[in-house]
C-alpha cells in the first residue's frame, strides 16, 4: 500500500511541475517573463516551478522575471499537490 502512494506522490509530482512549465511557454503571461528565450528560457521557466513544488521556496534563475500575477499564482499552485500529498 505504501509503495502505491509513493508512486502517485512522484507521478504528480513530476507532472505538476511538467505541465505547468507547458502551460507558462504557451500563454503570453508566461513568456513575459522570460529575459533568455531558447532553451535557457525553458530551464528558468522549470527551475522556478521545480523549487516552488519542492522546496517551496518559489526562487528563480535571476533572468525570470517571476514576480508578476501568472508566475505568483502558478507557482504557489505547484505547491499544494505537494502539500496535500505530505499529509
Amino acid at each position: 500500500m505504501m509503495s502505491k502512494w509513493l508512486c502517485l506522490s512522484i507521478l504528480v509530482s513530476s507532472l505538476t511541475v511538467l505541465v505547468l512549465s507547458g502551460i507558462a511557454i504557451a500563454v503570453k503571461p508566461g513568456l513575459a517573463g522570460i529575459s533568455n528565450p531558447g532553451p535557457h528560457g525553458l530551464s528558468q521557466i522549470l527551475y522556478a516551478y521545480t523549487s516552488g513544488h519542492w522546496q517551496q521556496t518559489a526562487s528563480a534563475f535571476g533572468g525570470l522575471s517571476a514576480n508578476t500575477l501568472w508566475y505568483n499564482t502558478t507557482i504557489g499552485a505547484a505547491t499544494l499537490p505537494r502539500t496535500v500529498l505530505s499529509w
